[in-house]
């Protein structure tokens, strides 16, 4: 915590290496704790204990998971007003 504001936490969800080079320190210069998963089902499990401020994942990585994870993140299971950044 600084100045008794909470961090604000992103859920990162990719195997490939260089989404997480490039995402990683986008996410960090604004002020985000980054939390990695390469598999989306875990992510799913985890993801009202994670209570993420923001999901970002590729729809071409998790072509048959991702619509999910959205519909679980927009149903408030994983927090309120979770935002989500998916890429094709």
């Amino acid at each position: 915590q600084e100045s008794g504001k909470l961090k604000m936490k992103a859920l990162v969800i990719s195997d490939r290496k260089e989404i997480i080079d490039f995402v990683s320190p986008l996410l960090k210069e604004k002020g985000f704790d980054l939390i990695h998963y390469k598999w989306i089902i875990k992510a799913l499990d985890n993801i009202e204990e994670i209570q993420p401020d923001v999901v970002v994942l590729s729809a071409v990585e998790y072509p048959r998971h991702w619509k999910t994870l959205a519909g679980f993140v927009q149903s408030g299971i994983g927090g309120n007003d979770v935002k989500m950044i998916v890429w094709m």
